[in-house]
Parts: structure tokens; sequence; C-alpha cells
């Protein structure tokens, strides 16, 4: 489908260019706005942050890499990129694209609310917008972010006190590293999955601030907060730990959804989240001040509430169907 600017079959292509936009399939080169996996793929070649090219190339192996630094043009045939920070996680990046005569903002996933472990975003005026909606809907209004975290760290002293082992499943790149800087803060002793640690150490070698944490090791784990990724739930690995005296805390935006208790087989849960909750996706587009708005990774009721707004909104890849009266 033609947008203009760029296209869109699964993937973005800015058209006039052989750039793709976090294209999920291998490409010859690539944009990737982070290094989440459902975000990039093993191109031939990026545009990314140093950090993101960093973090890619500790999961992909060596790759070829144009690392922009934030706020500096580069030419790709006829147009302009640049990017900046989204707030998300280290090396996050949204990317404007100019032409003489147009300019598109992508966003990727973004996170306004301040980080102690991401780049504090940059938001940018643009004609067209695609913006990754994940929370778009008004259920998820995330709560203060201070009051979440001093109830979490409260249930943490009390499972300590308790001789219980606090088991806190994060997302290994961006969560984890957020969290142990946290429970750091707080004099916790932190000890993280071999996959946390690993991009825990790339992230000091970017001059990001963790705190002392360990690599787990699980024949000593009294006094102790572990950190494992989500997916450790369903190895072999995790039985060792499960047979302890543990208490099981899942950290996401998807906290808000009543059933995650249960879906996460968790005892609490906790929102806390890298992603913009809903009222922030509606904020971040009013600054933008966009005439066309796309998106993507999201509800299909939340370009239905835009347009409610009086802002012209529709999904990516899906055309707008007009009533007939």
């Amino acid at each position: 489908m033609e947008y203009g600017l760029f296209s869109y079959d699964k993937d973005i292509k800015i058209n006039g260019c052989d750039l793709w936009l976090d294209a999920k399939r291998v490409k010859e080169f690539s944009f990737v706005s982070h290094a989440h996996s459902d975000h990039g793929a093993n191109h031939r070649k990026i545009l990314a942050s140093p950090p993101t090219a960093s973090l890619l190339k500790h999961k992909f192996g060596e790759m070829k890499s144009i690392e922009l630094e934030y706020e500096k043009k580069f030419k790709i045939g006829n147009i302009t990129v640049e990017i900046f920070p989204a707030g998300h996680i280290l090396g996050s990046s949204q990317i404007l694209i100019e032409t003489n005569n147009s300019s598109l903002l992508y966003t990727g996933d973004f996170k306004p609310r301040s980080s102690l472990t991401a780049e504090k975003i940059i938001i940018k005026r643009a004609e067209y917008l695609i913006i990754e909606s994940t929370f778009g809907l008004p259920k998820y209004v995330f709560p203060s972010r201070d009051l979440v975290i001093q109830k979490l760290l409260e249930s943490l002293n009390t499972c300590l006190r308790r001789k219980i082992i606090p088991v806190l499943f994060v997302y290994q790149l961006g969560k984890g590293q957020e969290i142990t800087r946290i429970l750091t803060d707080n004099n916790f002793n932190v000890v993280q999955h071999k996959s946390i640690y690993q991009i825990s150490k790339i992230y000091e070698s970017f001059g990001i601030k963790l705190g002392k944490y360990e690599l787990l090791d699980t024949t000593s784990l009294e006094g102790k907060v572990l950190l494992l990724p989500p997916h450790i739930r369903f190895s072999r690995y995790y039985t060792r730990i499960k047979n302890l005296k543990i208490r099981k805390y899942y950290l996401s935006g998807w906290a808000m959804d009543e059933e995650s208790k249960f879906k996460y087989n968790v005892d609490e849960v906790y929102p806390i989240s890298d992603h913009a909750d809903f009222n922030e996706l509606i904020e971040f587009i009013t600054l933008v001040k966009p005439r066309k708005v796309y998106t993507t990774h999201g509800f299909p009721e939340f370009p239905e509430y835009l347009r409610s707004l009086g802002i012209n909104a529709e999904i990516l890849g899906k055309p707008l169907q007009l009533s007939i009266i």
C-alpha cells in the first residue's frame, strides 16, 4: 500500500530509497529503533544509535551498521534523516525523515516518563506520524510510578524479613536494568539471570550506572532479590528455584489487566512499564501536531478515539472505511 512518503507491505519502506523502518523480515538496509526482538532482524545493514547497534551485535554477532548519534542529520539519497531519544530503553530512537516538501516521524516504542537507564525523550514536530500504540485503550492509564515502586519495595522488604526469596520476572533488555538500578539505589542485593547480566554489562559500557549486582548463583540466594526473564518459567533451570520458598512478581504495563496475576502465574503484579500509557500517547500526538497519524502495534479502537478528537488517524495497513449514511 502506498502512503506518499512511504509504502507498507507488512513492513514500512521509505519511498525513493532503500530504507526500511523496523523491518521484521531481513532487509538490505533497515533503521532499527531499539534492540527488542519484535523490532529488528539480522539485516544486511542497519541504521541505529550506537547503543542499539551494540545490543543488536550482542544478539546477532557482527553486522554492518551506520551508527548515528542523536540529533545529527544524515543524507540517504534525496532524504534527510535524524534520530532522537525515545525514552523506551537505552539507545531507543525515533526517526525524523525529511524531504524538500514533507516530513515523517516514526516512533517505535517510546516512553515520555523519565527513566534511570534510558535517554530522555525529545519530541519533534512532523507532518505525518507513524506511532506505536501498544497501550492505546483508556484502561491503560498507569498509576503513579513512584507509588507503584514504593509498594513494590515494601513488599520485597516484607519477603526478605520472612526469609522468602523474591523472584521478579522482568524483560532482559530494558526493564531488567531499570529495576536493578531502582533496587540497588534502595540497598537491595540484586542477582541477575545470565541473559540480563550480559545486557547490564553493555549498559554500563555506555555509562549507565546500575549499582552493585551479581550474576545469579542458585546455591546462594538468601537475602537476595532475583531478576529472571519471563520465559525462564518454562525451562528446567527454573525448577531449581521454584521449589524454594519464593514469592513471584511480574512487572509490566499488562499488570493493568485484571487477569494478569493468573495469566502470568505469579503472586503479585505491578504496572511498571517502558511504554507510553493511553494519556501519554494522546499527549505525544498533540505535541507532534501531524496532519495524519498512522498507528501500529495497538488496538483498532485507538485511531477511532483519535478521530473522535478531530485527529486524522488510521491503522497502518488498513485503509479507513467511511460509513455510507
